[in-house]
């Protein structure tokens, strides 16, 4: 499914016949669903955001509850005279094949991994915030773009993360900038004295620069000191104050 053919044969052949039925009948939320399912399917494509199997096997429940086969139609009538239940057993019986054709995320062991993977992210990330609420100080009023004079970012953040802790921590977006590996080099002075660094590892990039705030305990380096403010090394989570080391 890393491909645009495939990818758009299969959403075109499972969902023209339900298009032609919904035109037919004048059912417009049946062909406001097909519309979105393959601008959805289209969007997770061209964003590279796979898998789409879910939406191929709605694809493919929604095209094949479409075919009229009058054998069929007619053994389902004769069970029940409602339209509604035969329209339900017809799309029912469509999703149950196409799941048990199609790859489908629980059979795939990569996107099993990858699902594991986000929960993990999204839970550092909630107990990060959680965290940080409690270590900021006082932030200036001002709340433009810009960063006020005489001062500088209070939280380096993963890049990915960024705009959501701006938003949980109530931050100006002056005060919440991305984070980089380039941007710790304490030798340096690096971050500036008084900035706290998130630093995750399911979500930072890997670099050797990252163990100048992978401590548990304050550490000096040039004039400025590390001081761990949470640590999880299980989980990859390390929030650190830089200080001046003479502070």
């Amino acid at each position: 499914m890393s491909t645009a053919p495939p990818v758009t044969e299969t959403l075109v052949r499972t969902s023209v016949q339900a298009a032609r039925e919904s035109k037919r009948n004048l059912d417009a939320t049946a062909l406001g669903i097909v519309a979105t399912l393959l601008g959805t399917a289209g969007l997770l494509w061209f964003l590279r955001l796979l898998p789409i199997d879910l939406g191929l096997v709605f694809a493919a429940g929604i095209g094949l509850g479409a075919l009229d086969v009058p054998s069929i139609r007619q053994a389902v009538l004769r069970v029940s005279r409602s339209r509604r239940v035969a329209v339900g057993a017809a799309v029912l019986a469509g999703a149950a094949l196409a799941m048990g054709l199609a790859p489908s995320w629980p059979r795939d062991a990569t996107v099993r991994a990858s699902v594991v993977n986000q929960r993990t992210k999204e839970q550092n990330a909630a107990t990060a915030f959680a965290e940080l609420k409690g270590f900021i100080g006082p932030v200036p009023a001002w709340r433009g773009v810009a960063t006020p004079a005489g001062a500088g970012p209070l939280v380096l953040i993963p890049p990915r993360l960024r705009a959501q802790g701006i938003v949980d921590l109530d931050l100006p977006l002056w005060a919440g900038v991305k984070s980089s590996a380039g941007m710790i080099a304490l030798s340096k002075g690096l971050p500036a004295a008084g900035t706290i660094v998130y630093h995750d590892t399911t979500d930072d990039k890997p670099s050797a620069a990252w163990a100048q705030v992978e401590v548990s305990v304050p550490t000096v380096v040039g004039n400025l000191r590390v001081v761990p403010l949470f640590v999880n090394a299980k989980a990859g989570i390390w929030i650190v104050r830089i200080e001046a080391a003479g502070g």
